[in-house]
């Protein structure tokens, strides 16, 4: 048996064990179920690996996986508008095809902040009150700050007396 040919059968057996890939199935969840279908695979990696453990039956979808995303990532990038007819990649991986039943198996995890609303305005006060002109700064002697204007003023004017105190410096 070729190694394509034993690949092949390998996915078609991969394919047909949904509680390890499919993870939107009530199977994908179930330990009993996902470790009698390792066992499946682990029998065809014998086949040619008679060492090969379920760490191996993992890391081999693992490598499969990962490659196939590869794939499908570049034809994404390469379709993306302005790019012309011609311009789209054609996956080259032998396999690619065997895999599709991946591919709406790729949901990415929305993501949230943890930062919470009440520290971003607590930061952004803060960032205020440290201005030249602010009332925090005007708390400190003309000697500690230099040149500092009356709180008046507003903070670009200050900046500019400030730039040109030390421009003629």
């Amino acid at each position: 048996m070729t190694q394509r040919l034993w690949l092949a059968e390998f996915i078609e057996l991969y394919r047909n064990e949904p509680c390890l890939w499919q993870n939107k199935s009530k199977e994908y969840h179930d330990r009993e179920r996902k470790s009698a279908a390792y066992k499946v695979l682990l029998e065809k990696i014998k086949e040619i690996d008679s060492t090969a453990t379920i760490d191996t039956v993992k890391s081999k979808i693992n490598t499969l996986r990962c490659t196939f995303k590869k794939e499908v990532l570049k034809v994404k990038s390469s379709q993306r508008s302005g790019s012309g007819k011609d311009d789209i990649y054609i996956p080259k991986l032998w396999y690619y095809d065997l895999l599709q039943f991946l591919t709406d198996q790729e949901v990415p995890r929305s993501s949230r902040s943890n930062i919470s609303k009440d520290d971003e305005e607590t930061n952004d006060n803060e960032d205020l009150d440290s201005r030249p002109g602010s009332s925090l700064a005007s708390n400190h002697s003309e000697s500690d700050t230099g040149n500092l204007a009356s709180s008046s003023e507003s903070p670009s004017e200050t900046d500019k007396k400030e730039s040109q105190s030390n421009f003629n410096q």
